[in-house]
This record gives structure tokens, sequence and C-alpha cells, in this order.
């Protein structure tokens, strides 16, 4: 089986995307845990995303704008 190396990672990989808005989760806390709560229009509970953020946190505007699009799409 033969390895080969693709270079450096191109620039989609290392550029952020900044998203728009105002977050519409709030802040809770699951024992001392501080997590964001974000629901879909109907406010429906039947499913659940656990989003795993990267180094800036879950109370960084733009992981909550995330979270909020995940939530908005069902």
């Amino acid at each position: 089986m033969s390895t080969s190396i693709a270079g450096p990672p191109s620039t989609c990989c290392i550029t952020g995307v900044r998203h728009e808005g105002q977050p519409k989760g709030e802040m809770k806390k699951i024992g001392e845990v501080e997590t964001y709560y974000t629901y879909p229009e109907n406010k429906s509970t039947d499913k659940a995303i656990l989003f795993l953020t990267d180094a800036f946190g879950h109370s960084f505007q733009n992981n909550k704008l995330v979270a909020d699009d995940f939530a908005a799409n069902g």
C-alpha cells in the first residue's frame, strides 16, 4: 500500500466563518456545567444535538449561532 502526502492544508481548512445575528437560545446549568440551550421554532424536544465547540467555547456568539442554525433545521 502506498502512502502519499497531499501537502499543506488549503485555505478552506484554516479560514473561519463569522455568522451574523443574535443568538436565540439561553444559557442554563446542568449540575455545575454551563450549557447553551436552543430549540427549533416549534420548541420540540424530540431530538437533541450535543455540539462540542472549538477552543472558543460554547459562550462564543459564533458558536451559539451555529447551534441555533442546527436547531432551526430540525
